[in-house]
């Protein structure tokens, strides 16, 4: 398999608790260390990942890190005991997991859970996700609808998505494979911030949108009700800022 740039991190798992605390395929690079391993990985290799543990009668605790999140699986003798991620446990915070698009993970193998969450073998959870995985495909629904028309409407677009209050990506469109999907949390922080500035400006009025010019690509920050963002990344020569702002106008009010 091709090697992928590695992101180390040597934080332990945290504490287990009672409480909570469009895939792009890709390559993942393992290397052993005295506790176990660390490295980067695309998650669809997660299930991959999770059968490695299993069929080597591992002990520990996965933890998958994605920007600020994180989520941690904990196995005993290879069979999956325990998972938190957010606010979610069990069989659902792994589901969860199966969701995101990107991350790190490490292997604590001296980490124990005295907490079982999970009742059912790691090959039903992992089939129950994939189904999962599959019937949200198969409905993409408004969000992804919306998403599409507004690729078709653009020139110059590279990418379009849209997050919800949390940062996490509800969907996206790139006709060049541009990926916004691993940006979310810092998203919002930055247009948190952003608003911010203009109320110690003395504006009173919402902040509509903002734009962000990179070179040769401008980006367009647009919230929404419910505290969701949409996200819109055109090339700078080739996009007309005017229709950019009018075509997600249109989009916002259809979103709501």
């Amino acid at each position: 398999m091709s090697a992928r740039t590695l992101d180390f991190f040597d934080q332990a798992p945290p504490e287990p608790t009672a409480g909570g605390f469009k895939h792009a395929a890709g390559d993942v690079e393992l290397i052993q260390r005295p506790e176990g391993f660390s490295g980067a990985i695309s998650l669809p290799l997660l299930p991959d990942l999770i059968q490695i543990y299993t069929v080597s009668l591992a002990n520990g605790a996965l933890t998958i890190r994605r920007g600020a999140e994180r989520g941690t699986i904990w196995f005993d003798h290879g069979e999956m005991v325990h998972a938190i991620c957010g606010e979610e446990i069990g069989e659902e915070a792994v589901y969860r997991l199966l969701q995101w698009h990107n991350g790190q993970f490490s292997l604590d193998a001296n980490a124990r859970s005295e907490i079982r969450s999970i009742e059912v073998s790691w090959q039903n959870v992992l089939m129950e996700g994939c189904r999962r995985l599959d019937e949200a495909a198969k409905d993409p629904g408004p969000a992804t609808h919306a998403l599409d028309a507004l690729a078709n409407e653009l020139t110059g677009l590279r990418a379009v998505a849209l997050f919800d209050a949390e940062g996490e990506l509800i969907a996206q469109k790139s006709p060049l494979g541009f990926n916004l999907g691993d940006i979310g949390p810092a998203l919002l922080e930055m247009f948190r911030l952003h608003a911010e500035a203009m109320r110690a400006l003395g504006g009173r009025s919402v902040v509509l949108d903002c734009f962000w010019t990179l070179g040769d690509q401008v980006h367009l920050i647009r919230p929404l009700r419910q505290g969701r963002m949409l996200h819109v990344a055109v090339d700078a020569t080739a996009a007309q800022l005017a229709l950019v702002r009018r075509a997600v106008e249109k989009v916002a009010e259809e979103l709501g």
